[in-house]
């Protein structure tokens, strides 16, 4: 179980201010996209979280793989590098979803 966030980071909160937590599918999708989305070092508390630099989509779906390989059950489907954006799409228990890497709008 872990805190649930917003897509800004910030955490999810009741009408009384108190955070939500989650669990099952939306954690273990909120964890990805925080180990894909934080760049390989940025942690002070854990350096070895988040994902190495890349430029291809070789080089993005090997350093997807060493981010996520503490979450075993996550599998990688796909990634892709665009103009608009750079995904990563996964397979977690039976479902695929893809997960913005970054935007560039």
């Amino acid at each position: 179980m872990d805190t649930a966030l917003d897509i800004s980071g910030n955490y999810k909160t009741d009408d009384a201010g108190y955070p939500y937590m989650t669990d099952g599918r939306p954690e273990v999708m909120q964890q990805a996209y925080i180990l894909l989305t934080a760049g390989l070092g940025g942690f002070i508390y854990d350096r070895e979280l988040g994902i190495a630099h890349y430029e291809t989509e070789a080089q993005l779906e090997a350093a997807a793989r060493d981010a996520l390989r503490e979450i075993p059950e996550l599998e990688i489907t796909g990634v892709a590098i665009t103009p608009e954006k750079t995904s990563v799409t996964v397979l977690f228990s039976g479902v695929e979803s893809e997960i913005i890497v970054r935007r560039d709008e």
